[in-house]
């Protein structure tokens, strides 16, 4: 498997918001409006101001996994 790492965009924010509810609990817990509830641009812009954390997008050139690691 081929993986890229990168910091996080504002622009992948919808993408890891489907990554969230695709499990049991954030089945029940995301919002997948459109337009996106404006929550998580907020959120996402909180997490970037904080210089203690880091958010990385981890994805696969060939296939269709994603990933994303917050760390503090």
């Amino acid at each position: 498997m081929n993986l890229k790492f990168r910091e996080a965009r504002e622009s992948d924010i919808s993408a890891l918001v489907v990554l969230l509810a695709d499990d049991e609990l954030g089945a029940n817990r995301e919002d997948l409006s459109d337009p996106l509830n404006h929550r998580y641009a907020d959120a996402f812009q909180c997490i970037e101001k904080d210089p203690n954390n880091v958010s990385i997008d981890i994805y696969s050139v060939f296939n269709s996994y994603r990933f994303m690691a917050l760390f503090n």
